[in-house]
């Protein structure tokens, strides 16, 4: 019992003796945590100054900010606009009077009976391949973009429109996860394409 006793006392004084001399370095410690702490609190601060400045510039930008085809996509019905302007200009004009007025469902619609009743050799079938093209490119509709806009620069490949053309069947294929061939139209232009 006795020996049992003199470890108990040996345990309880490695006890108070580690606790002694554990409080003592706890200060630094503490300390040092401190410092750390406000180190850490600068720098969110800091981080918080410069999102709040990332978000002035995103917001300045978005002002500026257009569709790719520089319009302005509202949703408007209007009741028999698209006959009238048919009827003053023909389909081809009027479906591109309409998209360049907002209305790109009329358009789209116009658009697409005029290349179902115009010969293939009409001058103006590239042109409404575009435009028709463009229009689903604006509405997001990628697959319809990029079967028309392919159609188009595969038909004018010279066309003054060539150019965007490429550029939103390259954005098409990418928004539709093609990124190979997106890359490939990328760096081989039309002739991918021919």
């Amino acid at each position: 019992m006795a020996k049992l006793s003199m470890v108990g006392c040996l345990v309880v004084m490695g006890l108070l003796t580690g606790c002694a001399t554990q409080s003592a370095p706890l200060e630094p410690k503490v300390d040092s945590q401190g410092q750390l702490l406000q180190e850490l609190t600068r720098r969110v601060i800091g981080l918080e100054q410069e999102q709040n400045a990332l978000k002035a510039q995103v917001a300045t930008l978005a002002e500026y900010a257009r569709l790719p085809t520089g319009v302005a996509v509202v949703p408007v019905t209007r009741a028999g606009a698209a006959a009238s302007a048919v009827a003053a200009g023909g389909e081809f004009d009027a479906a591109l009077n309409l998209y360049r007025a907002g209305d790109v469902a009329q358009a789209i619609a116009l658009f697409e009976q005029f290349l179902n009743t115009t010969q293939l050799n009409d001058v103006r079938v590239p042109l409404a391949q575009y435009w028709l093209g463009d229009a689903y490119y604006t509405q997001r509709n990628f697959e319809m973009a990029n079967r028309l806009l392919a159609t188009s620069l595969k038909n004018n490949p010279n066309s003054d429109k060539a150019p965007m053309a490429l550029a939103k069947l390259i954005e098409s294929l990418r928004a539709l996860g093609r990124t190979a061939d997106a890359e490939a139209l990328a760096q081989y232009g039309v002739q991918a394409i021919q």
